[in-house]
């Protein structure tokens, strides 16, 4: 089965990519005790730009996909994937837009929030 993952530049919210990449590899299926060296390469393959430099610069100092998966989370985590809060509802306006255009972007945003309060759902 061929995996198509999204390409990492390093850039972008970290978080995402990673369990991308895990759900992906999950489906995979390579010979058992070949599995942690086809994640690390599988992994690489998709690292572009300043990801694929930062992991040549790490060679020889990984020897697992789990020392790679933290390495890579440690270097990244500034990289947050910010999620939609409740404020950004409150910071809404309509002004111009018809109504149904603001409801409709209400309810976009509103579906973004992870844990969303009564108080902003109601």
């Amino acid at each position: 089965m061929k995996v198509k993952l999204m390409d990492y530049n390093g850039t972008s919210g970290w978080k995402s990519h990673l369990t991308g990449f895990r759900i992906a590899f999950a489906r995979v299926q390579i010979k058992e005790g070949e599995e942690d060296g086809g994640h690390c390469k599988l992994f690489v393959e998709n690292l572009v730009g300043p990801a694929l430099i930062w992991i040549t610069l790490m060679q020889g100092l990984i020897s697992n996909f789990d020392k790679l998966a933290i390495s890579f989370v440690q270097h990244y985590s500034m990289f947050k994937d910010e999620g939609t809060t409740d404020d950004e509802l409150w910071n809404l306006t309509q002004r111009t837009q018809p109504l149904r255009k603001y409801i409709t972007k209400f309810k976009e945003t509103m579906v973004k929030i992870l844990n969303l309060s009564d108080s902003a759902a109601s």
